[in-house]
């Protein structure tokens, strides 16, 4: 896909139109998959792509798969092999994604919705954070939820 790039800012252009080359990664489905992390060669994603194995989840309004994040290894720059959505720890039957790994404190900080109590109000969006410790992840916690509803833009 061939695409055309302009900055153009306080009525001036910062640089000249330039063309640009844009492949899809490997990792690109018919879905959506977005906010890429890399860390080392492990490369995270969020998609609301089918699963191949296990249970899947539909959004009812759009009978789209629920998002989850994913992990893969990088074998060059733009080829990510080994691709697995994370544990049924951190993906579960509601959206999970927008991930970012602290290496200070080795946790995983996601986000998720959380169910609430009243009857109109199904979810609200919380960010979770889960310790890798002896190659896996552990359970989450909920570091903070969010006053607003469940909302599509993690």
């Amino acid at each position: 896909m061939l695409t055309t790039v302009s900055v153009f800012s306080q009525n001036k252009f910062l640089f000249d139109s330039a063309t640009i080359d844009m492949s899809p990664l490997n990792i690109n489905t018919k879905e959506s998959e977005f906010s890429p992390f890399i860390i080392g060669n492990n490369f995270y994603f969020t998609s609301s792509k089918e699963r191949k194995v296990g249970v899947t989840h539909m959004e009812k309004s759009t009978y789209h798969q629920m998002l989850d994040i994913y992990k893969g290894r990088l074998s060059d720059s733009v080829t990510v092999k080994d691709i697995s959505a994370l544990t049924n720890k951190i993906n579960n039957s509601v959206n999970q994604g927008t991930c970012f790994f602290d290496t200070i404190t080795s946790r995983l900080y996601y986000s998720g919705d959380v169910p609430t109590q009243s009857h109109y109000k199904k979810y609200k969006l919380a960010i979770f954070s889960s310790e890798f410790k002896d190659n896996q992840f552990l359970y989450p916690k909920i570091e903070l939820v969010l006053a607003d509803t469940f909302s599509a833009a993690h």
